[in-house]
């Protein structure tokens, strides 16, 4: 049973995680909503209540369309990190998800 609080889209998207402003690992983001993100990655330094940056791919995916979104690890796999996203950066991640809709 599904016990999540908004509702996901599936994506496939290249993510940057960074730490202290430093990139640290790459990612594929598989699923998204305006809570939170699952992050496929093989980086297994991730641990639960770490805070770090996403860069996100926004809008159509030219060249500098990118934000970066802040996060909480709140689960990890074998396969990557369930994270939950910081309120303040909700809106931008509402965005990126409609504006995937409206080119998919």
């Amino acid at each position: 049973m599904e016990h999540r609080r908004c509702a996901r889209t599936r994506l496939d998207l290249k993510t940057l995680i960074y730490q202290g402003g430093v990139p640290i690992a790459t990612g594929r983001i598989r699923d998204a909503g305006t809570l939170g993100l699952f992050i496929e990655t093989d980086y297994a330094e991730l641990r639960r209540h770490q805070r770090v940056q996403c860069e996100l791919q926004t809008g159509d995916g030219t060249p500098g369309a990118l934000g970066r979104v802040w996060v909480c690890v709140v689960r990890c796999t074998g396969d990557g990190a369930g994270v939950e996203i910081d309120e303040s950066d909700g809106p931008l991640v509402a965005t990126m998800i409609a504006s995937l809709g409206r080119s998919g």
